[in-house]
């Protein structure tokens, strides 16, 4: 795969695979109206994909606070290195909502399907590294045992 702008149908690749959340997300919002809990996201949603973009990657959707978020295979380093801006940047930006929550990412590589879905062809992936992305846990930056076998050589 070259790039996102020009897949026309499903191809397989390797991709960097990872998802964010917010840990706290409910709390942080509770006492907020749904609009403001709407900008919240917005804002949220704003910081993290200029810093994904910036480093190549792609937001391929949102879903609340969670993301879920590739790169290629060639920028696995740029992933990394961008995983570390987004939780400086985001955290900073929650610390003016919340003491206790922070952004957490979990993130591997591995073989996806990725491709357009009808009826409004947007961008989506699918595969068992996806799962493994999601079912990654742990606090501040997770990486897979596959990912860093990667980046290491």
């Amino acid at each position: 795969m070259k790039h996102w702008n020009k897949i026309s149908k499903a191809e397989e690749c390797i991709l960097v695979v990872a998802f964010s959340d917010i840990s706290c997300f409910a709390q942080i919002v509770d006492g907020m109206t749904n609009l403001e809990t709407f900008t919240l996201m917005q804002k949220y949603r704003d910081i993290a994909e200029s810093i994904i973009i910036k480093y190549n990657g792609k937001i391929i959707k949102q879903i609340g606070d969670a993301l879920l978020i590739v790169f290629l295979e060639s920028k696995a380093k740029d992933a990394v290195a961008s995983f570390k801006a987004l939780e400086n940047s985001i955290n900073t930006f929650l610390s003016d909502y919340t003491k206790t929550g922070k952004l957490n990412i979990g993130a591997t590589i591995g073989k996806v399907a990725i491709g357009l879905l009808a009826p409004d062809n947007r961008l989506d992936i699918a595969g068992k590294v996806v799962n493994e992305a999601a079912k990654l846990d742990g606090k501040g930056i997770t990486l897979s045992k596959s990912l860093k076998q990667f980046l290491n050589t």
